[in-house]
């Protein structure tokens, strides 16, 4: 039988970064963290729809910190084991920055990790190129007015810079010795950056997978544990008026969520 996982010294530091496949795969996300480990997980997440690495992203009447504006930069955090996700890179070309401005971003993201965790386990996910290079113009418009209304970015430059972006992290995996996990083409549809429903589960457990460190969790081990909700992020204009959120958002003995 397991004993009970309170002790600090097990406890797993997750770091989520990414924008809307992390909002809508929540369920499939925490499902397979629960599997991926048998310790407990403190969670800090950097998501949500539209969300961006360099500016404050809109979203509906919300309004979220640019990744690297929001408050975890200024936050004490302990100094445990860390499993790293960047992902959903994207959207900053969507509001105008180019491959290498999102590339730097990156960068900059892993070297603040990597001075609060040396030996940080990060994986980073490529675009989805097999599936941007199929999109036609027809499905790219629809696509852009849903997704981003007002943007005027065209098939060519959003794919073009997609490449120079696939590229660019390629070589950032090379010269800082991450793991660059590249999307299967079937996890999407006729929404070309949005992992499809059926295929979450499968999609973040391959991302996971790449973390070797910590022990996978029993058959049933989680079983009698509730998964926790989405987190809502520790600053955000709503209507115009900013509104906090104490974090984390979430403690129990076997999860610490916080959302940034």
């Amino acid at each position: 039988m397991n004993q009970p996982l309170s002790a600090e010294e097990d406890r797993r530091t997750v770091l989520l970064f990414g924008a809307s496949n992390l909002t809508l795969g929540w369920s499939a996300v925490v499902g397979q963290l629960s599997q991926r480990f048998a310790a407990p997980i403190d969670l800090h997440c950097f998501l949500g729809m539209g969300r961006s690495w360099l500016k404050p992203s809109r979203y509906g009447f919300r309004v979220l910190p640019g990744i690297l504006n929001c408050d975890f930069w200024t936050v004490p955090v302990a100094g445990r084991a860390a499993s790293v996700l960047l992902t959903d890179a994207g959207n900053d070309i969507v509001y105008g920055f180019s491959a290498g401005q999102i590339a730097a971003a990156l960068q900059e993201t892993i070297e603040r990790v990597r001075d609060r965790w040396c030996d940080a386990e990060i994986v980073i996910t490529r675009p989805p190129m097999a599936s941007l290079r199929s999109l036609s113009r027809f499905r790219f418009r629809i696509a852009r007015t849903l997704l981003f209304p007002g943007s005027q970015l065209t098939l060519e430059s959003a794919v073009g810079e997609a490449e120079q972006l696939d590229l660019e992290i390629r070589q950032l995996g090379e010269e800082m010795g991450l793991t660059v996990v590249e999307p299967q083409s079937q996890w999407y549809g006729l929404d070309p950056i949005h992992i499809r429903r059926p295929c979450r589960d499968t999609a973040f457990q391959t991302m996971f997978a790449h973390w070797y460190s910590g022990n996978p969790a029993e058959p049933d081990q989680w079983s009698q544990t509730a998964l926790p909700s989405l987190p809502k992020a520790s600053f955000q204009l709503v209507f115009g008026r900013a509104v906090q959120t104490s974090q984390p958002v979430c403690s129990n003995s076997n999860w610490s969520v916080s959302g940034w």
